[in-house]
């Protein structure tokens, strides 16, 4: 077995590695503000269910934003910091 050639091939193989990594340490960043962008399910459901009370009332007098009977803390889940709306 050519020994040198072996161990040409994987220094090759670490220094593509390395370049590699450092490039991806790079994306860490935008890939942490993404996902703490991005809304979590319950809020992502409270929202559902608040577009389908107010669906229910055909968008008239007195919304409803919350499904009747349900735990009104749902609605707080989306709330105005993540800037949705709720039609």
């Amino acid at each position: 077995m050519d020994e040198e050639a072996l161990n040409s091939a994987v220094e090759a193989y670490n220094n593509r590695v390395h370049r590699q990594v450092v490039e991806l340490n790079k994306l860490h960043e935008p890939l942490d503000e993404t996902y703490s962008s991005a809304p979590t399910f319950r809020a992502e459901s409270a929202r559902a269910e608040s577009f389908g009370a107010r669906a229910l009332t055909d968008f008239k007098d007195d919304p409803l934003y919350a499904v009747a009977g349900d735990d009104e803390s749902n609605a707080a889940e989306v709330g105005i910091v993540w800037g949705f709306t709720t039609d």
